[in-house]
């Protein structure tokens, strides 16, 4: 009897053993398909978006709309810098996997309305809707990989994922290029990605984790979130319109009133809030502060860049082929940068090092653009653009990672949802500037002169940069 009893005994242990390990077993593998699914949205998403600078032109030609082509873009902008800041809070409020999944059906019919619903005016709509639905999931899915896999997990996991994305962006304008020249035109390429779209939210709701709703029982900042929209929507139409249209055009004039009263309101609601939606002590730190200032003045700089191919073209004779290769060289190497600082982030938690890096480098390639345009520069204008923007492209690693892995690392567990949404911000907030002091520039003098903005921002990257100091492993802000 005694002998049975130790069998059984150990029998059980080893049945409990091996359903333990079954059961951990599965456990990764819902794990690595919901990372999978953050990886294939993300990717989807910025493979989509640098693919409308062909598609655009494509789909306004098509309805006799090129006037009005700057809709497309400038629309989509402004509602994804105006919802971003308040998609933490949301995703706190009803469920960052819930949001996610609702975000992505959102944005894949978005995109089946733009494709089968014809029409100019649709076709913005449908855009400007998948804009706002990109921006609630785009931060809070690196949120989600930090509850997933923990911080240091996430911060070399995130540097992956945005490997992935600098691929999408890389192929996304010569695949855009090939489908708009088949018969099908530009819809081809949304006949493609629909479908994978459909496949990532099935993988999502499969895959991802469910996330528990916020235990803050404080209500959520609904005047700050209606003074961020009154103020952010209208910022960003005003300054895509002002330089082509007019700074003192009664529309212009209205849409600079309004975002006045929307960044006065949105001051008192944050003052009045008991959980405001921007993080006013993590932005009272100046370490935290330094990396949005640097991501920031990164991305206006980033804007000279679009400009480029065109410039080469229409002022130094370089081809379209030759023109379409010119970021080439540098997103290949951002992709390498991305994977590197991902691992350094995430072995070290250190992120110093990586800061002056990204901010030197811009210098280095703000100088070489400052010289764009020098005559003996025009019979090598190819080349020449290849070398200059290799610095600052190269480092676009940097941006892909420290934003949104800093976070992560040093705002306590509360605080980083709405850190990481407020960071997001400053990319697309700066794209924004930035395409309002290009419009200036080439409508108020030459488009060489868009080359040098890189350098005067490279400059404040470099102040913020030797502002910036770790905090000890361990430690938050």
């Amino acid at each position: 009897k005694s002998v049975q009893d130790n069998g059984y005994g150990m029998f059980r242990e080893m049945l409990d053993y091996k359903l333990a390990w079954q059961g951990k077993k599965m456990v990764n593998g819902k794990k690595m398909i919901g990372y999978v699914t953050i990886i294939l949205a993300n990717f989807m998403a910025m493979f989509l978006i640098s693919g409308i600078g062909v598609l655009g032109y494509a789909v306004a030609g098509e309805y006799d709309a090129v006037l009005s082509v700057s809709m497309i873009f400038t629309l989509e902008s402004a509602v994804r810098c105006a919802v971003m800041p308040i998609s933490g809070k949301l995703g706190e409020k009803f469920g960052r996997k819930q949001l996610f999944v609702f975000a992505l059906i959102l944005y894949t019919l978005s995109y089946a309305v733009a494709t089968f619903v014809p029409g100019f005016w649709v076709y913005v709509i449908a855009r400007t809707v998948s804009g706002a639905a990109w921006a609630l999931w785009v931060t809070n899915s690196f949120v989600l990989m930090n509850d997933v896999f923990g911080n240091q997990d996430a911060t070399k996991l995130t540097g992956f994922a945005q490997t992935v994305s600098t691929i999408g962006m890389m192929i996304a304008a010569p695949l855009a290029g090939i489908f708009c020249a088949t018969q099908t035109g530009w819809r081809l390429e949304y006949y493609i990605a629909l479908p994978i779209l459909v496949i990532v939210i099935i993988l999502a709701i499969i895959g991802v984790p469910k996330s528990e709703k916020s235990k803050n029982d404080k209500p959520m900042d609904i005047g700050g979130s209606f003074a961020t929209i009154l103020f952010l929507i209208p910022f960003a139409l005003v300054m895509s319109w002002g330089p082509a249209n007019g700074w003192t055009t009664p529309l212009n004039i209205g849409l600079i009133v309004l975002a006045v009263v929307g960044a006065v309101l949105l001051i008192v609601f944050e003052k009045k809030s008991q959980d405001p939606i921007f993080p006013v002590r993590v932005l009272s730190n100046k370490f935290y502060l330094s990396i949005f200032m640097v991501s920031l003045f990164f991305s206006i700089a980033n804007a000279a860049f679009n400009y480029l191919p065109t410039y080469v073209q229409y002022y130094c004779g370089v081809d379209a082929v030759k023109a379409g290769f010119l970021t080439t060289p540098s997103l290949i190497a951002a992709a390498i940068v991305t994977i590197l600082a991902g691992n350094y982030a995430s072995k070290t938690q250190k992120y110093r090092p990586l800061v002056m890096i990204w901010a030197v480098a811009s210098v280095v390639g703000g100088m070489l653009l400052w010289m764009t345009g020098m005559p003996k520069l025009v019979p090598i204008a190819f080349i020449w653009g290849v070398i200059s923007i290799f610095p600052m492209g190269s480092v676009n690693g940097c941006q892909q990672v420290v934003p949104y892995t800093y976070p992560l690392n040093v705002l306590k567990p509360e605080e980083i949802a709405s850190g990481m949404a407020f960071i997001g911000v400053s990319g697309v907030f700066g794209n924004t500037v930035a395409n309002g002091i290009t419009g200036a520039i080439i409508n108020g003098s030459d488009m060489v002169n868009c080359f040098k903005v890189p350098l005067i921002c490279a400059i404040v990257m470099l102040i913020f940069a030797f502002m910036f100091k770790d905090v000890k492993k361990g430690e938050t802000l």
